[in-house]
């Protein structure tokens, strides 16, 4: 094949797959699951919370905590256990307005 052609097709193919890829960013969002201390089974599941987020697209899902808060050791408190969405990124101002949060844990 005659390098001349072939150059300009590569970059066009590589072109259109770098801005494929740009446009499938997914984010983490979450919600507190109201998980309360001294309440054995307490909490909403991931399961049942992911209705929230209605026609959102959702990845994945899990449990996970809030760190670098302190919460007080007292019956009834908070326990900073939330649910964890991934979503697409262009859905996040969509997840914000029914009362999630965009999660940014370090681990």
């Amino acid at each position: 094949m005659n390098l001349k052609l072939f150059l300009p097709i590569l970059l066009t193919t590589l072109t259109a797959c770098q801005s494929i890829s740009g446009s499938l960013k997914t984010v983490d969002v979450y919600r507190s699951d109201n998980a309360r201390q001294c309440e054995k089974n307490s909490g909403i599941t991931p399961e049942t919370m992911r209705r929230d987020l209605g026609d959102i697209h959702v990845y994945q899902m899990r449990k996970d905590y809030l760190r670098g808060m302190m919460f007080p050791t007292v019956c009834g408190g908070a326990t900073g256990s939330v649910n964890v969405y991934t979503i697409d990124g262009d859905k996040v101002q969509a997840a914000q307005a029914r009362g999630f949060g965009v999660f940014q844990n370090k681990k």
